[in-house]
């Protein structure tokens, strides 16, 4: 999607096909209009509608599936603006789950999909949506239901030190999600390095680092991987085994 420095080589419809379901993305303000970049618009954008689009596509030939968005939202950058934006997709605004407090129970996917509620959407850095008013419907502030360890690694030797890397950067171990963040940069380049991905991204780190992480954890369920360049290395086949270890 001719993005510079991009964190991935495959586009987001790609990934889809591929078995992913989580996707981060960061909303921007590019001269006065919400699209989907990362950090600057400078390096690339792509129109929310578009992506929108996609999604729903992806779901309607697809009827068992959820799909998570997690939202940076970055200075500038309107929630409700790209919440008109959803309403104008055809179909995508009535598949957003609304969850109705903190203290409640998550349906089971089996629910969501008989529901046809296969949309849930968490954003950070915006208000908190736990206030009326303050989000769209359907918006879930991340850190009030996940906690996250480190996202700002600069090498694989640091990602492997389990004792820094497995720490909660962000939320509360108690939360209902538990997302992996599991990329690291270079000390070399402050850009995504692939050959990082590519070593990082195989199974036996995948599967060492996660069983790492959780005991630390009382053994919690890793709900969310979060990586780069998703194309090389082992993720989605470490994840298919990870959730059929767990059916």
């Amino acid at each position: 999607d001719f993005f510079f420095a991009p964190n991935h080589n495959l586009n987001l419809e790609t990934s889809l096909k591929a078995g992913f379901r989580a996707f981060m993305l960061d909303l921007c303000d590019c001269n006065n209009r919400v699209e989907f970049c990362h950090s600057e618009c400078i390096l690339g954008t792509r129109d929310p509608s578009t992506v929108f689009a996609a999604i729903v596509s992806f779901l309607e030939e697809n009827l068992s599936e959820v799909i998570v968005l997690e939202l940076q939202i970055d200075p500038g950058s309107d929630m409700f603006e790209l919440y008109s934006v959803m309403q104008d997709v055809d179909g995508f605004s009535d598949m957003i789950y609304e969850h109705p407090d903190a203290s409640s129970d998550w349906p089971f996917l089996s629910q969501l999909v008989d529901d046809n509620k296969r949309i849930l959407i968490f954003q950070h850095r915006g208000p908190n949506c736990q206030t009326a008013g303050q989000c769209p419907e359907g918006f879930h502030s991340t850190y009030n239901f996940m906690f996250e360890t480190p996202f700002s690694l600069e090498s694989k030797e640091e990602l492997l030190d389990y004792t820094d890397s497995c720490r909660i950067q962000t939320g509360q171990s108690d939360a209902d999600f538990f997302i992996l963040n599991h990329f690291a940069g270079s000390p070399n380049s402050f850009f995504p390095e692939e050959s990082t991905a590519r070593e990082v991204n195989q199974i036996d780190v995948l599967e060492s680092r996660t069983e790492a992480c959780a005991s630390l954890y009382d053994g919690r369920i890793v709900n969310f991987v979060a990586v780069d360049f998703w194309s090389v290395g082992d993720t989605a086949k470490f994840v298919q085994e990870y959730n059929k270890a767990l059916a």
